[in-house]
């Protein structure tokens, strides 16, 4: 086995890593109901159901954060966006790896044709 393949299928696994974190943190975001501004300190106080807002328990703290609306929009849009650009980026590193053991495939089967 080449390094070429070998590279390949460890780019796919770490793809498939970063697919599974940047969904994973994409559902955490559009989970949280609510999200208020801290009034003493930049920063955006959300909980994912309003009752452990109410006991400050569960609470995710978004420093030098200026609109409260930025977390829960933008941030949950470009976390699934990501995923998807992760899933392209394993099905790319997936086909490279079928490519380069095809291509060790055939270099190996080529030479022992050579050698006979």
């Amino acid at each position: 086995m080449s390094f070429f393949t070998f590279f390949s299928a460890v780019c796919v696994v770490l793809q498939m890593i970063g697919t599974i974190l940047t969904g994973d943190a994409g559902g955490l975001l559009k989970s949280l109901v609510m999200c208020e501004k801290d009034i003493s300190a930049p920063t955006c106080k959300c909980c994912d159901t309003i009752m452990a807002c109410r006991q400050s328990v569960g609470i995710i703290e978004f420093e030098d954060v200026d609109d409260c609306s930025i977390v829960t929009g933008l941030l949950t849009g470009l976390m699934y966006g990501l995923c998807v650009l992760t899933i392209f980026g394993s099905l790319l590193c997936f086909v490279a790896t079928i490519l380069g053991c095809t291509t060790v495939a055939r270099e190996t089967n080529r030479h022992q044709v050579l050698m006979t």
